[in-house]
């Protein structure tokens, strides 16, 4: 068993030996709670874990998980018999696809969904109760703290092949990211293989000067809880329709939404925890214009309250638009 784990944890450091900046990552340590199957002979306990998520773009993601279930006691056997209790390992390699797409999210969170196939270590094995693989899957919830940390929550359900019990676990941690989302390459006729600047990709959108530049920046702000901008929150009935948004920029032409690509910008309305979407339409001048709108938000006053938040995060002339 102590072999197995120094393996494993000998491959969690020669992966983080290797990370490439060019490459998301989030390191998560975790305490859960394990409940067992009716029918395993081993009472529910809690345990520890840590995780390595290694992005291959911004929504597929490979990872290596570790978990040591400490003390984990059996049911029934007398202290003399020297099974009172076992620790438990698990080792596992899942994959995570971030789901925030999918699941409209109205608060400051971001859904994933995760499974794969592991390896659970019995340190005192008995009837029952024994080393052997298993499935798992089970959906989690990042809560951002900042750019680069948030509070982790999952749920899982692991399936194990030998004994066919079925545990459920619950985990909660504290994620750390760092690195970046590796742009794609662009091949020409010739041999060589070049890069698409990301320059032209950051000129593709074109943020709205909707007001003056006189407006103080929200990055001089010092109260997290002060709007420089006020005054130019729009009054109006609060009307609850889920056609209410925050428009955050625009792009003249209208072009399919996968062309609509700058990964800075559109990432940063993510790891806010925002939603959004790309609504191709036609301004006043008859002219074909595609626009980033954050939500839907419900109500009107659901995007009134959000917008100093976009305005000092993501956009600072931001407003609230309803299609």
């Amino acid at each position: 068993m102590k072999k197995v784990t120094a393996v494993f944890f000998a491959t969690l450091i020669i992966s983080a030996i290797g990370l490439n900046a060019e490459t998301k990552y989030q390191v998560t340590p975790y305490v859960g709670y394990n409940f067992n199957d009716s029918d395993s002979e081993l009472k529910d306990h809690l345990g520890v874990g840590i995780s390595l998520d290694t992005f291959l773009n911004e929504r597929y993601g490979i990872r290596l998980g570790f978990e040591n279930w400490i003390n984990a006691k059996y049911k029934g056997y007398p202290t003399s018999t020297g099974m009172k209790d076992t620790d438990v390992y698990r080792y596992y390699v899942n994959g995570v696809v971030n789901a925030s797409d999918a699941f409209l999210t109205y608060f400051d969170m971001a859904p994933y969904l995760f499974g794969g196939i592991g390896y659970e270590d019995v340190d005192k094995a008995c009837i029952g109760e024994e080393s052997q693989g298993f499935t798992n899957v089970g959906l989690g919830i990042r809560f951002p703290v900042n750019e680069d940390i948030s509070i982790v929550s999952e749920a899982k359900a692991i399936q194990k092949w030998k004994s066919k019990d079925v545990d459920v676990v619950g985990n909660i941690g504290v994620g750390y990211s760092f690195g970046q989302y590796s742009a794609k390459p662009v091949v020409s006729s010739a041999p060589k293989v070049t890069v698409e600047p990301e320059q032209k990709k950051e000129e593709r959108i074109i943020i709205y000067n909707q007001f003056p530049d006189s407006y103080p920046n929200p990055a001089t702000v010092q109260s997290q809880g002060e709007c420089p901008y006020g005054k130019n929150i729009p009054k109006a009935k609060n009307i609850c329709d889920n056609r209410n948004y925050i428009q955050v920029a625009a792009k003249i032409k209208c072009l399919p939404d996968e062309q609509y690509n700058n990964r800075r910008f559109l990432n940063k309305i993510r790891q806010n925890g925002y939603h959004y979407i790309i609504y191709n339409t036609t301004n006043r001048n008859g002219t074909k214009v595609s626009k980033v709108l954050i939500g839907p938000f419900r109500c009107f006053a659901d995007a009134k309250s959000n917008l100093c938040k976009v305005k000092r995060t993501i956009a600072r002339d931001a407003f609230v638009y309803r299609k």
